[in-house]
């Protein structure tokens, strides 16, 4: 039998952007979901007495499943849009969301507090946990006593931090967690503080202009958006100046309501949309500000039925990264519309791929015939390259992507891109189920970039994850802990575990559905075979085996103290069942 490979490409999922606010926690939910099964299996081997959260996970990846599901209305309800059962659906939809976020704010909480009363650190303290399998930064916030600061682990330093607000009493921070170990916690004392707290931030002259030693980033006012990227190291402008558009421009899409057209029906001999396609205008600079972490440009513009749009772009002082942060103010608008961000590249023939699960996809070559070409639904990433160079692009907050042009409704069978832009398609009406669905109030769609001479995917793997899964923060109170009890775990950065291959993730580590030991999942990211060592500090393994999906054992492994090595194939989505104990170090380490 010959074996067929190669993706299909999406249809139903361009109704995602039917749904922008619920659809942006729903994303934020799928990476967060897997961060707190991590932290729970960590608090169950850590608190043997305490019983884990087992019914709250299970409802939390069937609140994850059900949003999933494609109707968003039952068949015929486009036709009655503003019915009781049409709004009673949606609701119901929309409350999956928000019951998967109560779900796993709950089960980190718990499973954090669990961990950090393990930790030999005096209250009050910070413990900062990073869910990912390889050492990284990330900014976190929280709130802070006044004539309060933050002193990091083991050195004591104290830790500049920035402020985002004052209130009675309080303020709300900022600060970057720099170097927090892979599937592990860094912590942080809170020490009294008599002086004033230092200022966190520098305002600088005002300026189009902010730079690192990687980029020089220019903003064009009038446009409400990013005139030119310049890169540093690769000595090349990224943005395209001949582009209709500029970087990170919001360009609002009207048309197609005149009669039944190609746009929202798949009928070939139906006439095309005529869309009009508007842009932001009218901009002017906020601030400029240097943080602790790198510097801020904070602009507004505003567009058609965006009355405001706030927007932060971020330079990081040691980070090969832009993050541009969007703030639309959105009206309510019943007629067929559509929303983008346009991020146009300087690149001379360019050839485009995505993420998908467990893979990527160019579109030009890879998807099937009969496939949808239209437009793309992204993982982490979605790459533009050409000769010299690679732009990576993390859509945090929505999946959908349009490539060369916008979605004009022509359904065309081959991709062939007219220009070289990647539109962030965030929203829509054109399903006719959904049709007359408003979309009004407040919305934020956040994006990473980086670029390089090339961007393998195991790279843009893990710049994509970084960007879309958060550090996790736990604050220990005087109340949850009495004096300074002693405790197994130093307060010096810790790690849980350790993968060696770049290209290999930590997908999950959970426990076992049949109660024997733990499952840990890993994926291949780059395309390549590897031989992965899976490093436990804190545990004795026993014993390790290979299994399917649904966790029945296949192939027993070779174990050592506290290492696991086996293969991992191109793509493959490894899941493997560990029994080991917790090596409960002496308390003494904790002194």
């Amino acid at each position: 039998m010959e074996n067929v490979v190669g993706d299909f490409g999406p249809y139903w999922e361009d109704g995602l952007g039917t749904d922008s606010r619920y659809v942006a926690i729903d994303r934020s939910n799928q990476q967060r979901a897997a961060s707190a099964e991590k932290m729970s299996t960590l608090a169950s081997y850590l608190q043997k007495d305490v019983a884990g959260p087992k019914e709250s996970i299970r409802r939390r990846w069937e609140d994850l499943v059900l949003y999933a599901e494609h109707t968003f209305t039952s068949w015929g309800g486009y036709s009655r849009p503003e019915s009781e059962e049409t709004v009673r659906q949606l609701a119901t939809k929309d409350h999956f969301v928000v019951d998967a976020r109560e779900r796993i704010n709950a089960i980190v909480d718990g499973s954090l507090s669990q961990i950090a009363d393990q930790i030999h650190v005096p209250a009050p303290a910070v413990v900062v946990f990073n869910s990912l399998n390889w050492t990284r930064d990330g900014l976190v916030e929280m709130d802070l006593d006044a004539h309060s600061a933050i002193a990091e682990y083991p050195d004591m330093k104290t830790v500049p931090f920035e402020i985002l607000g004052h209130y009675q009493g309080f303020d709300h921070i900022r600060f970057l967690a720099r170097d927090v170990p892979s599937l592990g916690y860094k912590c942080y004392r809170i020490v009294p503080n008599q002086e004033p707290a230092p200022p966190g931030e520098t305002l600088l002259p005002p300026a189009n202009t902010i730079e690192n030693d990687f980029y020089r980033v220019e903003v064009d006012p009038s446009a409400g958006a990013v005139r030119s990227v310049f890169d540093k190291q690769l000595h090349r402008e990224l943005v395209d100046a001949a582009s209709a558009y500029r970087l990170n421009q919001y360009l609002y899409v009207s048309g197609g309501d005149e009669t039944a057209t190609q746009l929202v029906y798949l009928r070939k001999s139906l006439p095309l949309a005529q869309l009009k396609v508007g842009a932001s205008s009218g901009g002017h600079i906020v601030t400029i500000r240097k943080t602790p972490f790198g510097e801020i440009l904070s602009y507004q513009t505003s567009g058609p039925h965006a009355p405001t749009i706030s927007t932060d772009v971020i330079l990081y002082d040691r980070e090969k990264k832009i993050e541009f942060v969007n703030r639309v103010q959105k009206e309510p608008v019943e007629n067929k519309e559509a929303v983008y961000f346009a991020f146009p590249f300087a690149i001379d023939n360019p050839r485009f791929s995505y993420e998908i699960q467990n893979g990527w996809v160019d579109p030009s070559r890879d998807v099937l015939k009969g496939g949808s070409v239209e437009w793309s639904t992204v993982q982490h990433w979605v790459k533009e390259e050409g000769a010299g160079v690679a732009v990576g692009l993390t859509p945090i907050d929505s999946p959908l992507v349009t490539l060369g042009d916008i979605d004009r409704g022509t359904w065309p069978e081959k991709f062939i891109p007219k220009s070289s832009v990647i539109f962030s398609w965030v929203m829509n009406n054109y399903w006719h189920t959904d049709f007359r669905r408003v979309q009004g109030g407040d919305y934020v769609f956040r994006y990473a970039l980086t670029s390089a001479r090339e961007l393998p995917p195991e790279s843009l793997d893990r710049v994509g994850r970084s960007a879309m899964t958060p550090l996790e923060l736990q604050q220990v109170l005087d109340n949850d802990k009495v004096g300074d009890p002693e405790r197994p775990f130093s307060p010096a950065p810790t790690s849980f575990l350790q993968v060696d291959a770049p290209n290999v993730a930590l997908e999950n580590w959970k426990s076992a559905e049949d109660g024997h030991g733990s499952i840990v999942r890993l994926v291949e990211t780059g395309g390549d075979s590897a031989n992965v060592r899976v490093d436990f500090p804190q545990f004795d393994l026993q014993q390790a085996w290979r299994t399917n999906t649904v966790e029945e054992n296949q192939e027993k492994l070779p174990v050592s103290a506290h290492t696991l090595e086996m293969k991992i194939h191109p793509h493959e989505i490894l899941t493997v069942r560990v029994a080991s104990t917790f090596a409960n170090p002496s308390p003494a380490m904790g002194k």
